[in-house]
């Protein structure tokens, strides 16, 4: 079982006094100002034509969410699970995908600082999402190895909420698809977690499936009309989603995570 349980808290006599329902509430509140931040650090980047004052605000969140983890006990920083786990092929179908989407004439279009910057980028987000929200998620919300199914799914939609934030940059198809696929992913990622007990794979699997978007979607921009499967580009988000919530569904079951008393 992974190291994070409530068994390990009950050992140092750590307990959450507060009700779900204000851990609902603190948790929230505490992604909306974190997500808040990163978004003010973006429009910063934006406005001043510099490239890392959200990598600062994506790493210093990360670093709280870490040292407050670590400090209260919740956290070994040397025993949060192996990269080498059974779980570990669950990334391989829709990195397999994507490229497949992408396969064709390749042109490059960017500077390598501006891809170094971008790939910080999406490092930062990994950290901090993955420490904050998975992590995080899992010390307020799991009861020995077990989530209330209300309590694993609030976690995914305050995650897929976070994402609508984006509507101040971004139309709104977009980032109604980007938020709904964020819902899943996560999902995906905490059966992960709670599964393999490893904080480095989700984030590995989050910097893989971020990076890989970023990398086809801003660098190596594919020639749309000389795509060897032109259809999987439109077919990405459904397919995609589709997988995540079908593999967090059967890790669940397998696992048996939830506890019936809602």
């Amino acid at each position: 079982m992974p190291n994070l349980s409530f068994r390990k808290l009950k050992q140092k006599k750590i307990r959450l006094s507060a009700s779900v329902g204000k851990r609902r509430f603190y948790f929230f509140l505490a992604a909306l100002i974190a997500s808040l931040l990163v978004l003010a650090g973006s429009m910063l980047d934006e406005s001043l034509g510099l490239p890392y004052i959200a990598i600062f605000v994506k790493l210093g969140l990360a670093w709280l969410a870490f040292m407050l983890a670590r400090q209260s006990g919740y956290l070994d920083p040397a025993g949060d699970g192996s990269l080498f786990t059974p779980y570990a092929w669950l990334i391989l179908p829709p990195l397999v995908f994507v490229l497949l989407s992408c396969l064709g004439p390749i042109r490059f279009t960017a500077a390598w600082p501006d891809l170094l910057f971008s790939l910080l980028g999406v490092l930062g987000t990994a950290l901090w999402e993955e420490l904050y929200f998975r992590l995080w998620g899992r010390i307020l919300f799991e009861e020995e190895g077990k989530y209330r199914p209300l309590d694993f799914l609030f976690i995914a939609l305050t995650f897929g909420a976070m994402h609508l934030i984006n509507l101040a940059a971004a139309p709104f198809a977009t980032v109604a698809v980007q938020a709904m696929l964020a819902v899943v992913t996560a999902l995906f990622l905490q059966t992960i977690l709670a599964g393999s007990g490893s904080l480095r794979l989700v984030i590995v699997f989050h910097f893989l499936i971020n990076g890989i978007s970023v990398l086809f979607g801003r660098f190596l921009v594919p020639d749309a009309g000389q795509r060897f499967f032109p259809v999987l580009e439109s077919l990405a988000p459904l397919l995609l989603g589709a997988y995540y919530a079908l593999s967090a569904a059967v890790s669940a079951r397998r696992q048996k995570l939830f506890i019936k008393r809602l």
